[in-house]
């Protein structure tokens, strides 16, 4: 029997979700499954109260977070016919986020939301390197939110004339998609 089960909780780490992946992977024998996992959002930042704000500004949270994915295909191999896939982790504004918590002056969080972009990015091209190690594409969320334009100003060094941004605007809070979307 096929079946699609979704297991999500806001704010979780990715320890807690690794663990309950490997219970549920030895109390219940799937055939031919791919799991996608999606983790390390909640890991970039830490929230206290209504406060969130980046973790740390290093690349500490971006290893650990591809340690542990490494644990998960670790974990994978001894099923035979599972598959992990890794999703890439879209990236997202805590100033905004912060805001719609009530925060007073959520601009003092403007230079995080740029250590919080970098680290997602890093994050993310050893996602994209990790499934090609292990024969899978990559479901890329960030595509979703890029808006690329042609360059007018021949000043600036970019891609063959192209710039990208991201378009925030989708995400109603700064973390999560609208309705609209």
């Amino acid at each position: 029997m096929n079946f699609v089960e979704f297991w999500c909780q806001s704010g979780l780490q990715k320890r807690k979700t690794i663990d309950h992946l490997e219970r549920r992977l030895e109390s219940r024998g799937l055939a031919s499954t791919l799991i996608y996992i999606w983790l390390g959002t909640c890991d970039i930042t830490n929230t206290e109260g209504n406060i969130t704000q980046v973790r740390c500004c290093n690349n500490t949270v971006v290893d650990t977070v591809t340690t542990q994915y490494r644990r998960i295909v670790n974990i994978v191999s001894r099923f035979n016919e599972i598959k992990v896939k890794f999703i890439e982790i879209p990236c997202y504004l805590i100033v905004a986020y912060n805001q719609h918590k009530g925060h007073k002056n959520p601009d003092i969080f403007k230079d995080q939301d740029i250590e919080i972009c970098r680290q997602v990015e890093l994050l993310n091209a050893n996602i994209r390197s990790l499934n090609l190690e292990i024969g899978q594409s990559t479901v890329r969320f960030n595509k979703d939110i890029t808006r690329r334009r042609k360059d007018t100003d021949k000043r600036k060094k970019t891609n063959n004339g192209i710039r990208s941004s991201y378009k925030f605007s989708v995400l109603y809070d700064g973390v999560h998609p609208g309705t609209e979307y």
